[in-house]
């Protein structure tokens, strides 16, 4: 009873509409038929968008999810084969010679800086390498310039801490 008040109501406000409508049974059902049409079509499209977009939110947000995981993997990937490189630099008797008399031997200076240079363009998360001695004289290599502050103190205050283990620490802050 109330709907059809609200029917009357909304009639009313189109007295044109509502005259032409109601003047014939033809006129009503075609009327009817029409506003069923409308509603349905109206009420299945809202429940297909509410259950699209809602598939849709759930897809993204799990491929998201993927590829961080994704992305997190290639990363733990990529940090262990620099591990790997690093502790087999660690091992070579050759290398810990060059450290302990960098400055006496041209040759193997020039070698391992050009295997650096190398290790750092293959390797676009590696931002520089420095091999060096407490004595503040260092082998540098990579992606960092003069005018960048490194606070080597840092990083060699974390290589004492861990006593000849590997340490990943932050270098430059951007």
């Amino acid at each position: 009873m109330n709907i059809r008040m609200r029917w009357k109501s909304l009639f009313r406000l189109f007295p044109i509409v509502h005259a032409y409508i109601t003047k014939s049974l033809y006129r009503k059902m075609l009327f009817a038929f029409f506003m069923t049409i409308t509603i349905t079509v109206t009420t299945l499209g809202l429940y297909y968008y509410v259950q699209t977009s809602s598939e849709i939110k759930l897809r993204e947000i799990d491929n998201m999810e993927k590829l961080s995981e994704q992305s997190a993997a290639k990363l733990e990937t990529q940090m262990a084969n620099i591990k790997s490189v690093a502790w087999d630099y660690f091992a070579d008797s050759r290398f810990q010679q060059f450290v302990m008399n960098m400055g006496s031997d041209p040759d193997a200076y020039s070698d391992y800086s050009g295997k650096f240079s190398q290790f750092v363009t293959d390797n676009p998360a590696v931002e520089f390498i420095m091999a060096g001695r407490l004595d503040d004289y260092r082998l540098i290599k990579g992606n960092i310039d003069i005018t960048d502050v490194v606070d080597f103190d840092d990083i060699q205050a974390a290589a004492i801490a861990n006593d000849g283990k590997g340490a990943w620490v932050q270098s430059i802050t951007f």
